[in-house]
Parts: structure tokens; C-alpha cells; sequence
């Protein structure tokens, strides 16, 4: 089933939508995997407020340490006012990530987030793979008890300025665990998701038209420590179908886009020139 709302009024249009067989997610568990060291980095305690981004050729990833960030699919803002936040089951209180984001870690190929907290520390590492019209955020969750995360945002849709705005509605797949973002000539689409995702985005009617940031959780129990969790951005200006298929080329390669992306940063270390100083 499909549920679609209007992202600018938040009207709710409720009905069945078939769901093909192509978008049916299959089961997805990407192993942790290790990330590249030495070369380029920088590391350090995070400072609220600094700026730090993710680019790509083709989508990029813009926020603020301690805040928020949104995504860019060139030339579409897919989302912004992304943020997470975790539950530890037992614990009364939800934690905002923005609270306990403690340090960032800056490669050329990716930037790592790291959330501290008592009972669990969780890295949010984001790339953008070369040639693929999207983003890649792969949560690694080290947790003593069984955990939620939440992922909240705001659906945008919308090309860079001057372009016109466009009016954008947002529907929950919950046979792909994927939002889909689309707008009325059908042109432009994005695709937010998780293979565990889960929605809880939806109000009661009468709640609806209140601004209210979309949220998807996604639990991670203590087996799952030998995996990692990959949430995944992806947009096209030729349709829905277009970007479910960047989206389902970017799941189901994480590791190998993350290898690739690395690769290319490391060449262009090696290969191009330098310069060295006193």
C-alpha cells in the first residue's frame, strides 16, 4: 500500500495503490564493512553550528554540526531538515542525535557523524557515489541494548533558484520501505528509504495539516551488530521509475560504490600534483 500526502498543505489522500512485483523491497543486510584510514583526514570534536558537506558530481549532502543537513540530487533539493534521533528500549526519553553528535571525521570520499551516548555510540557515514544520481547514509550502531533510530526530514522536491517552485506530495511504499517524492507533470521524482524502515509519519485527520517534519524508524537489535544499517537519497528528472531504479543500484552496492568513490580520491592523491612546503 501506497499512502501519499501533500508535502506543502499536508492533505491526506487516502487509497490503494498496486504495488508491482519490481517494488516489493527484497531483504537487504549489508555487513559492516571497514572504512578506508591513513592519507587525507580530518578529525576533530564537533563545534555546533560549523558547516560541513558531502559533494559528489551528481548529489550532495549540506549541514550543519549539531543541526540538521539536507540532500541535493543536481539541479533537485531532495529534502532537507534531515535529523536523527534514538530510543533505547527500557529508556523513558528519546535522544536527539543533535544533542550527543561528539565528534566528525572529513575524508575525501565520505564524512563520518559520531553520536556518543552512555549505552551505545552510532556512526552516520555519508558519501556520494560517483556516477549515481543519489546519496548513501550507513548507520553503524554499537548498542548494549536492542535500539530505534529515527530519521526525520522534510520533503522538498524543489530545482535550484530561480526555478519555479513546484507543488510536491510524498507517499509511503511500506511494501519498498521507500517514500516517494513526486510532483504533478510526473517529470522530477526522489525516493527516500530503508530496507527496515518503518513510517510513523501518519496523524489522525484532524491532525494533519499541521507542518510537521516526516519521520521513519528503524530498529536495530543487538544481533545486528555485524551489520550495518544504509539509508539511501535518490532523485531523477525522467520519473518515479528512474529514481527507484538509482535508488535500487545504490542499495544494493554500498560497499562497492564506498570502495569505488575511495579509489578515486586515492588516485587523484596519488596521481595528480602536490605541492609541499616548509
Amino acid at each position: 500500500m501506497i499512502r501519499l500526502r501533500s508535502a506543502v498543505a499536508g492533505v491526506c489522500l487516502c487509497g490503494f495503490v498496486a504495488v508491482s512485483a519490481q517494488d516489493v523491497a527484497p531483504t537487504v543486510h549489508v555487513a559492516r564493512f571497514p572504512l578506508r584510514s591513513g592519507g587525507l583526514e580530518l578529525t576533530r570534536p564537533t563545534h555546533a553550528g560549523a558547516f560541513f558537506d558531502v559533494v559528489g558530481r551528481r548529489a550532495a549532502l549540506f549541514g550543519y554540526e549539531n543541526r540538521a543537513a539536507e540532500a541535493w540530487v543536481y539541479p533537485l533539493q531532495v529534502l532537507d531538515e534531515f535529523s536523527l534521533s534514538f530510543r533505547l528500549e527500557g529508556y523513558p526519553l528519546e535522544i536527539d542525535g543533535r544533542d550527543i553528535m561528539a565528534s566528525i571525521h572529513v575524508r575525501p570520499e565520505a564524512t563520518t557523524l559520531v553520536y556518543a551516548h552512555a549505552a551505545f555510540t552510532a556512526r552516520q557515514i555519508m558519501f556520494a557515489p560517483l556516477d549515481e544520481p543519489g546519496l548513501a547514509i550507513v548507520l553503524d550502531v554499537q548498542s548494549t541494548l536492542p535500539i530505534t533510530v529515527t530519521a526525520s526530514f522534510r520533503p522538498r522536491l524543489r530545482l535550484m533558484w530561480p526555478a519555479t517552485s513546484m507543488t510536491s506530495n510524498i507517499g509511503w511504499d511500506e511494501a519498498a520501505h521507500v517514500y516517494y517524492l513526486t510532483e504533478e507533470t510526473r517529470r522530477y521524482a526522489g525516493v527516500i528509504g530503508c530496507p527496515s524502515a518503518r513510517d510513523i509519519s501518519v496523524m489522525p485527520y484532524q491532525e494533519e495539516p499541521r507542518d510537521v517534519p516526516h519521520r521513519f524508524v528503524i530498529r536495530v537489535p543487538p544481533d545486528r551488530e555485524r551489520e550495518v544499517v544504509p539509508i539511501v537519497i535518490a532523485a531523477s528528472l525522467e520519473g518515479r521509475a528512474a529514481a527507484k531504479s538509482a535508488y535500487d543500484r545504490i542499495l544494493s552496492s554500498v560497499r562497492a560504490l564506498y570502495e569505488q568513490t575511495a579509489d578515486h580520491f586515492e588516485r587523484l592523491d596519488r596521481d595528480t600534483l602536490s605541492v609541499t612546503t616548509p
